[in-house]
């Protein structure tokens, strides 16, 4: 399974330079059970101008696609780099459904 698409960062987005973008494929097809990431992308020197629109392209596969099929599309920016969510990180909120070989905008928002 492979996803492409847009991390879509709004205007309101304060500028940063040199961050890394995370983008999850996560299994959440498990009733009571804490999601399972079955793929990850990192994208490292991304940055955001601020005051407008900013799209950050971005493509992640998943070798094991799970039988439920319930996978979603998960993005965390570290303006620190870390895996950890910090202050001033930018984060996806909605439920991205990811099909196979299909195209996503994510949008993204302050933590």
């Amino acid at each position: 399974m492979q996803i492409t698409g847009d991390i879509v960062i709004g205007a309101d987005a304060a500028a940063f330079a040199g961050a890394t973008a995370y983008v999850y494929l996560e299994d959440v097809g498990r009733v009571d059970a804490s999601a399972q990431r079955i793929g990850v992308a990192r994208l490292d020197g991304v940055a955001h101008a601020g005051g407008s629109e900013g799209r950050i392209p971005f493509v992640v596969a998943a070798s094991d696609v799970p039988v439920t099929r319930d996978v979603v599309v998960r993005v965390h920016i570290s303006v620190d780099g870390s895996e950890e969510i910090s202050s001033g990180d930018l984060v996806s909120t909605a439920h991205i459904a990811a099909e196979p070989d299909m195209s996503v905008d994510v949008p993204v928002r302050e933590t």
